[in-house]
């Protein structure tokens, strides 16, 4: 299986001058983990409480900017399930953007590669 037959869409962005509320706020409306930053970064659920509440930070005060991953890493769109999940485990990210004709166009989650892994397990039964 192909990630981006798995793959979240549409792609949530948000402007690395936002603070991390708004932030929180749009991954919470948008039912989403992590935010596309101008295609150039990204930052998760993950980034936000190991680097904004664990340490007490003001999210009202505390900018994307300062949270984000960077420089992005994306993974090809037509890439397996089986090898990304490798890649995710190597390098010890959730969230790949992928990518088709040098194009951002959707992000791979851990969680999305569990499921379908899952799922297969639960047909051959």
């Amino acid at each position: 299986m192909l990630i981006k037959e798995i793959m979240q869409q549409p792609i949530i962005q948000i402007k690395p001058n936002a603070s991390i509320e708004d932030a929180m706020q749009k991954m919470l409306t948008k039912r989403v983990t992590s935010l596309l930053i101008e295609e150039k970064a990204i930052i998760t659920r993950k980034d936000i409480i190991n680097q904004v509440i664990a340490l007490n930070h003001d999210p009202k005060k505390t900018m994307v900017s300062q949270v984000m991953s960077q420089p992005l890493l994306t993974i090809p769109a037509a890439t397996s399930h089986d090898k990304c999940a490798k890649i995710m485990k190597k390098t010890g990210l959730k969230h790949l953007p992928l990518t088709e004709e040098n194009k951002i166009i959707g992000i791979i989650t851990s969680s999305e590669i569990m499921k379908a892994e899952w799922g297969k397990n639960l047909d051959e039964s």
